[in-house]
């Protein structure tokens, strides 16, 4: 059958804009991936406003960020610093997101800059949550998969990666 995450998205230029066409599913992946991290900025931020002691970091959450600081050159910025800009990013792509159908536009290099900074967002996270697992550690409670499982969550990253993130970072 092959890998199901090739060839999944085909991007085409109109001057600074682009249309991206999606193979049938994929925007929902997309909405999954980017709303399940979403979801993990959002619990950190309520921790935050609660006002009591903070727990740990989720470490997929803790390698995006980090991520964010090392790429903008803000090492010494604080987590709410950092927090707030990646959950605006990640809701405000999901608000780009269309409810039906796998077309997308992104007008100019802002949008393709979201695109592609929410979507590397996504393959730090997964890396984390790969990483977290081959040594062993409980990630959302869940202990490392199984090898095929592994897999697809590597395929993931591939295809955010091969489809997304290269495609759209600047020449």
């Amino acid at each position: 059958m092959g890998d199901p995450f090739q060839g999944a998205v085909s991007w085409d230029k109109r001057g600074d804009d682009w249309i991206g066409v999606f193979h049938p599913g994929y925007v929902d992946l997309l909405r999954t991936h980017v709303d399940g991290l979403r979801k993990l900025a959002l619990r950190r931020l309520a921790e935050h406003s609660d006002g009591k002691e903070l727990g740990p970091l989720d470490k997929r959450l803790d390698a995006v960020l980090w991520g964010r600081r090392m790429g903008e050159n803000v090492l010494a910025a604080s987590e709410l610093e950092m927090l707030i800009p990646a959950a605006n990013r990640f809701a405000t792509l999901l608000a780009k997101l269309p409810e039906n159908g796998g077309v997308v536009e992104l007008d100019g290099w802002h949008d393709r800059f979201l695109w592609g900074t929410v979507a590397l967002d996504l393959c730090v996270a997964i890396q984390a949550w790969l990483f977290s697992w081959s040594l062993g550690e409980l990630v959302d409670g869940m202990p490392c998969p199984d090898e095929p499982t592994r897999d697809m969550w590597q395929a993931q990253y591939d295809w955010l990666r091969q489809e997304i993130v290269v495609p759209l970072q600047p020449a």
